[in-house]
């Protein structure tokens, strides 16, 4: 994704109008499913954010296929105020653990409303690990 895209954490990528995305590796999928559940309850519990909607999609992440959990959050308040300043207003989150490469990973990914979206509606970022099912 070139200079634009930079680590904010470790493992987290993010790049500025074009997604971000978040990982960790696990012993086992129990371990990538319980990690992903705590990070959507922890984002989920936040003052300011309320869940617009939430669904199960198919996709394919890494080559394999499988199943997102599908999260649009909406920003209130003074979280909104906050991400209204870059233009956001909606958070669209896929949470996605599976084995990949003989690794159990639990995966993060985001983008926001006013972000760049290819034709299959993901941000760029997103696209280099995952796509959706049709």
């Amino acid at each position: 994704m070139g200079r634009n895209c930079s680590w904010t954490n470790i493992n987290t990528v993010q790049c500025p109008y074009n997604g971000e995305i978040n990982w960790s590796v696990h012993k086992d999928i129990e371990s990538a499913k319980n990690a992903i559940d705590n990070q959507f309850i922890a984002t989920k519990n936040r003052g300011g954010i309320k869940v617009n909607s939430e669904e199960q999609v198919a996709v394919i992440f890494e080559g394999i296929q499988t199943t997102a959990k599908k999260v649009i959050f909406d920003f209130t308040g003074m979280k909104s105020l906050m991400a209204g300043m870059s233009g956001g207003k909606t958070l669209t989150v896929y949470y996605v653990a599976e084995k990949v490469r003989n690794n159990y990973v639990g995966c993060v990914m985001s983008f926001w409303n006013n972000d760049n979206l290819t034709k299959d509606g993901l941000a760029p970022l997103l696209e280099e690990v995952m796509h959706l099912k049709i």
